[in-house]
């Protein structure tokens, strides 16, 4: 009797076991199947938890926007080629995305209302976002996109709300906020002293990840030192979502090995900070298109794996170390620097012209007040700004400086120090 109590029980610990491994055996086969989908389809298998309120109505018309394509159509309704323009770059399509960063951009401040000039907006998940905002502080949203696969999204939604103006072209070539004055999309907006904030003015962009994209927003804050490009109106805040190696460049400090030129530049004129904090926009394919492999960047299928966006704030300062007459000399003295980053200052110096040591005693002499002075022992890419600024001071006050400080020599050009 007990054998056959420990048959029957024993041949139900092993039915048991059999269903208990059955189990295990249809989830490992469907973890592998969920991870399978992920690399066949990875626009499918996103979490659809993270999209909310897919619907946006315009502040100003209380009319409903276009709707947002479902996510699963945008790989064939925006091909990313070159030739459309939308290679190289990523689209936010999580509507709860695009509300969290207008509502960082603090638009509804108790002024005046503002325009906001877009660049890059793709199907304009963002722009609905700001059209969100009623009219008393959205006056206006010029969009600069030059790819011809977005402009009927855009259209759209200036059908449904006149705020609205589409200018077919990148923003990236500076005839176009030209042609903006010319045709005068901006003739509300009046000159600000720059002593404050424009209460009218903000710039807001989806940075390409290219050459070309940073170079475009270099030269936008270069800009800042001779108050061309839109800061003859004054000074205002641009946003922008960068890829995190260019933010990175931006902000390195004197302690970062990739401290450059443009960071040095930039700092000085503008005080860059970040806005959302990164993991606003983890994991990628829950905020980003094109959806990835693993969730975390760009496929190979479209370009450049484990890309990260960062959110950043660059306002310009209120009274910059270079000014308006000083921006070429900055530009020659930290050029001609920094081809020689790793060497000490004392003798990177005369690398700035036939003579140059003559400035040393201006930089390291003992009679100098405590904050004019620099430790030329310092290799230059540990120079601090402030270091930069007592460096561009003494150049500057140097008679015999070089006349010609445009024209790069060839060890300068190879340099490739943006």
């Amino acid at each position: 009797m007990l054998r056959n109590l420990h048959h029957l029980s024993s041949s139900a610990s092993r039915r048991t076991l059999l269903r208990n491994t059955s189990r295990s055996a249809d989830a490992h086969q469907q973890a592998w199947q969920r991870r399978i989908d992920v690399l066949r389809y990875p626009l499918r298998a996103m979490s659809d938890s993270a999209v909310s309120d897919p619907t946006f109505v315009s502040g100003a018309t209380g009319k409903v926007l276009p709707d947002i394509h479902p996510i699963v159509t945008w790989k064939a309704a925006y091909p990313r080629t070159i030739c459309l323009g939308t290679a190289a770059r990523a689209q936010i399509y999580n509507p709860e995305t695009a509300r969290k960063l207008v509502q960082s951009y603090n638009l509804d401040d108790g002024g005046a209302p503002k325009t906001v000039i877009e660049g890059y907006p793709g199907p304009g998940v963002h722009t609905r976002a700001l059209l969100e905002l009623p009219r008393s502080v959205l006056e206006k949203v010029i969009i600069l996109e030059f790819a011809g696969a977005f402009h009927p999204e855009i259209e759209a939604m200036a059908a449904a709300d006149d705020r609205v103006v589409l200018m077919k072209e990148s923003a990236y070539y500076w005839s176009i906020y030209e042609r903006m004055q010319q045709e005068g999309h901006l003739d509300h907006i009046k000159p600000h002293p720059w002593s404050e904030i424009h209460p009218q003015l903000r710039f807001v962009g989806n940075l390409p990840f290219t050459v070309l994209g940073e170079q475009l927003i270099s030269q936008l804050l270069r800009a800042i030192g001779d108050r061309s490009w839109l800061w003859v109106y004054g000074r205002f805040p641009m946003h922008w979502l960068v890829p995190d190696k260019i933010y990175q460049r931006l902000l390195a400090t004197e302690k970062d090995i990739n401290r450059s030129k443009m960071a040095v530049i930039s700092q000085t004129l503008a005080e860059m900070t970040e806005g959302q904090p990164r993991d606003t926009f983890e994991p990628w394919g829950d905020h980003f298109h094109p959806q990835s492999r693993d969730g975390m960047g760009i496929s190979k299928d479209y370009g450049p794996v484990d890309l990260k966006l960062r959110h950043l704030v660059s306002t310009p300062r209120a009274d910059p170390a270079i000014k308006e007459d000083t921006l070429t000399q900055w530009d020659y003295v930290t050029r001609k620097l920094f081809v020689l980053k790793s060497t000490p200052l004392e003798k990177a110096v005369p690398n700035l012209g036939a003579g140059a040591k003559v400035i040393l005693p201006k930089l390291s002499s003992p009679d100098l007040p405590p904050e004019q002075r620099v430790d030329i022992t310092k290799p230059v890419r540990h120079l601090t700004n402030a270091d930069w600024a007592n460096v561009a001071r003494a150049f500057q006050s140097w008679p015999f400086r070089p006349e010609n400080l445009t024209q790069p020599t060839v060890q300068e050009q190879e340099a490739k120090d943006v």
